[in-house]
């Protein structure tokens, strides 16, 4: 699958960055599971989901798959902090959004989140409220 074939089943706007570790490409509102479907069919693997304070209490979301070779960084934003699971469709992304869910307070619709992974009287978005990254994602 190459980057044209890729936009057009997503339906994607924006425009792919080419850098030395791969694609990077910020499509606003991107259909998350649709995303993982077609990747996944054209035989990409997930590689791990990074999670970064935004402005308005958002979170950006960025998929980093492996292409046949190829980096491909896949970014979005949360609505409402909310985003949909891609954990049934890909099972590497269960782990990783428990993890967001914990330390950004992501809610990753469509999933059943367990019990926190942090210390139980830690709150969700452990990394939001000690303030430090709630700063920094206002620079």
């Amino acid at each position: 699958m190459n980057l044209q074939e890729l936009r057009q089943a997503l339906r994607a706007d924006g425009t792919p960055i080419e850098k030395i570790d791969g694609i990077w490409w910020h499509i606003p509102g991107l259909d998350v599971r649709l995303m993982a479907q077609t990747l996944l069919q054209s035989e990409a693997r997930l590689i791990t989901i990074t999670a970064r304070p935004a402005d308005a209490g958002e979170c950006r979301l960025i998929y980093h798959w492996d292409c046949q070779g190829e980096m491909w960084h896949l970014s979005t934003l949360t609505q409402g902090g909310k985003i949909d699971s891609i954990a049934a469709i890909c099972p590497a992304a269960d782990w990783i959004e428990c993890e967001i869910h914990d330390l950004y307070a992501v809610v990753f619709s469509g999933r059943e989140t367990p019990p926190l992974v942090l210390r139980a009287d830690d709150p969700s978005g452990l990394f939001l409220s000690n303030g430090k990254l709630s700063q920094e994602g206002k620079k």
